[in-house]
């Protein structure tokens, strides 16, 4: 993947350069497309999409249930518990949540799957 972004970088480069724009190449621009493509196929809208999907869903779910249940563990922002619990799930960072999560739910050293 890093190949090919930097295949495009360049490409975009030295076309801009010629075109005095931004600008793609044809091929360059070919290439773009299909990898958008290829993308929208197997990672938006489906295969590993759904089963990475279901994970993060989790994670979220179980985080908020707990953080509901356990208000003295959350920071206290709004009168209403369940609007308070989703500002403070929705404001962790992604590495910062599956860390929460390890912590809260997983045997020590379990790995997070």
């Amino acid at each position: 993947m890093s190949r090919r972004i930097d295949t495009l970088v360049r490409d975009m480069i030295s076309t801009s350069k010629l075109k005095g724009k931004i600008a793609l190449s044809d091929e360059g621009y070919s290439e773009l497309m299909g990898l958008r493509a290829w993308l929208f196929q197997n990672v938006y809208r489906g295969g590993a999409r759904s089963r990475e999907n279901e994970k993060a869903a989790r994670v979220v779910l179980d985080l908020f249930e707990h953080y509901l249940r356990h208000e003295e563990e959350r920071t206290r922002s709004d009168p209403d518990p369940v609007v308070e619990t989703v500002d403070f799930v929705a404001g962790m960072t992604d590495r910062y949540a599956l860390a929460t999560y390890r912590r809260i739910f997983l045997p020590q050293g379990e790995i997070f799957a």
